[in-house]
């Protein structure tokens, strides 16, 4: 038994994908839904720890806030200060990100190398954590982070600069007009921020007019609708367009080799996606 906490899960693809993958990999398992509220998230944690879940993923907005309850974190979760993906071990809660890994497998999918590459990324919660983990890893030339919450896009900046890796990084307002500039001059762009979601329909995080232009690539953590404003604004200016169904699929099928070892293909799991989407739809 595997699961997924988060504040809304009612409309998650997630148990669709690992039902997929479990059913690839011959392994019988239920992947069951939590919502909570953030008050009840450390009743949530205690009632899994104390459950048969094995193993269960984390989403918005509880991928910063999980970390106080679990017992042990991975390096590259300490280094990204988020978890999405939890392991039990015995009564351990051990946790892990696999949103970073995840992210760069989407990338090169879409033969985009972060190398020397200049990135934008909107908003500034765990998923733009392990965003920005992942592109300093790749060694991107420089970084922005433009959010709302600039408190908590300037902890972001400070974190890597204080490595002193050669990676220029700064943060601004998202409503700044230096994003303008900003927007012109990056190679890559990724919405980590939940506008353009089913929740926020109709929402970009950009401004109309914003000069997205060919050679950009748009990536959109957003994978329902398939289409965002954000990436039909993209597309309109020539941009290329990346959402964020196969990150997590791949940060899925990531967790599934966390949680007991096994190995499906993204492209299988995406194909048989796509077969059951229709049919829902």
């Amino acid at each position: 038994m595997f699961g997924l906490i988060g504040e809304d899960t009612s409309k998650s693809l997630s148990p669709r994908i690992h039902n997929i993958a479990m059913k690839k990999a011959d392994v019988r398992s239920t992947y069951l839904t939590f919502s909570a509220s953030e008050g009840e998230l450390e009743s949530v944690v205690s009632n899994l720890r104390n459950s048969r879940i094995e193993g269960f993923n984390v989403t918005i907005p509880f991928k910063e806030r999980i970390i106080k309850h679990l017992d042990v974190i991975s390096f590259e979760a300490e280094q990204i200060g988020a978890v999405n993906t939890v392991n039990k071990e015995g009564n351990t809660l051990v946790g892990f990100n696999t949103d970073c890994p995840g992210f760069l497998r989407t990338l090169e999918d879409n033969n985009f190398e972060p190398a020397g590459r200049r990135a934008l990324v909107l908003g500034s919660g765990g998923a733009a954590r392990a965003v920005c983990f992942g592109l300093l890893g790749s060694t991107a030339a420089s970084l922005v982070i433009a959010s709302r919450n600039t408190d908590s896009a300037q902890a972001i900046t400070d974190n890597i600069n204080r490595r002193q890796n050669g990676i220029c990084c700064k943060s601004i307002s998202i409503s700044d007009n230096s994003i303008i500039e900003e927007i012109e001059q990056a190679d890559l762009i990724v919405n980590t921020t939940p506008l353009g979601s089913s929740r926020f329909t109709g929402s970009s995080p950009l401004p109309e007019g914003a000069p997205l232009h060919n050679g950009q690539v748009v990536f959109d953590i957003v994978y329902e609708p398939p289409v965002t404003p954000l990436l039909a604004q993209a597309a309109r200016n020539g941009a290329g367009t990346v959402n964020g169904l196969g990150m997590l699929v791949h940060q899925a099928l990531e967790s599934l080799k966390i949680w007991i070892g096994v190995e499906v293909d993204a492209g299988y799991v995406l194909s048989k996606l796509d077969e059951t989407r229709r049919i829902y739809r």
